[in-house]
């Protein structure tokens, strides 16, 4: 049962992440200061909340965030994201951080999806990890036990499909379950004998 309900919620994670991208639109710049950039059509944008905190800041060019912005936290001057933009599409770095400053995700976007490697991390040690080929999961995906350096799962993907194994490993690191996938659809597996 628990089996089913871990698979229900990567799935559910891959379908969330896998969105079409959306157009640029000029953004809404009511309330952030602008200022000029000297030799340059860029201009620096702040937001700031009714007693002068910092909440947003970065550069924008046409009306669309372009170049790196970050996001601050409420309540501390720590970033909650640093994300990086051209014309007003997420590309490059992106960066999620917990209250007390540790990164919680690194990831990269190309056109607003996610592109390359990544890591999702909780309390400094790594929860996720895995490869995303134009907001699809691709290659490796790897679940940490909660609060180890343990792979607890790894599943194999190709174009947002599961498509290879799907191995459960127990807390000595060795294999307790093998799925073989193709496609989305599995194939074979079970439990693993000793």
């Amino acid at each position: 049962m628990k089996i089913q309900y871990l698979t229900f919620a990567i799935l559910w994670f891959i379908a969330a992440c896998s969105e079409k991208p959306a157009t640029a639109e000029a953004m809404n710049l009511q309330g952030f200061e602008i200022t000029s950039l000297p030799g340059s059509d860029m201009q620096q944008a702040s937001l700031k909340d009714a007693k002068g905190k910092l909440l947003e800041s970065g550069t924008i060019l046409n009306g669309k965030k372009h170049g790196e912005w970050v996001v601050y936290q409420k309540e501390k001057d720590l970033p909650l994201k640093v994300a990086n933009y051209v014309d007003g599409v997420l590309n490059g770095p992106y960066f999620e951080f917990a209250p007390y400053g540790q990164v919680s995700l690194v990831s990269n976007y190309r056109n607003n999806l996610l592109h390359g490697h990544f890591v999702k991390y909780k309390s400094i040690r790594k929860e996720e990890e895995g490869y995303y080929l134009e907001g699809q999961l691709d290659g490796i995906f790897k679940k940490y036990f909660d609060g180890q350096d343990k792979v607890q799962q790894e599943i194999a993907f190709k174009q947002g499909k599961q498509h290879g194994e799907h191995l459960f490993y127990n807390e000595k690191g060795e294999v307790s379950m093998r799925y073989t996938y193709e496609n989305g659809e599995k194939l074979s597996g079970g439990i693993v004998q000793k």
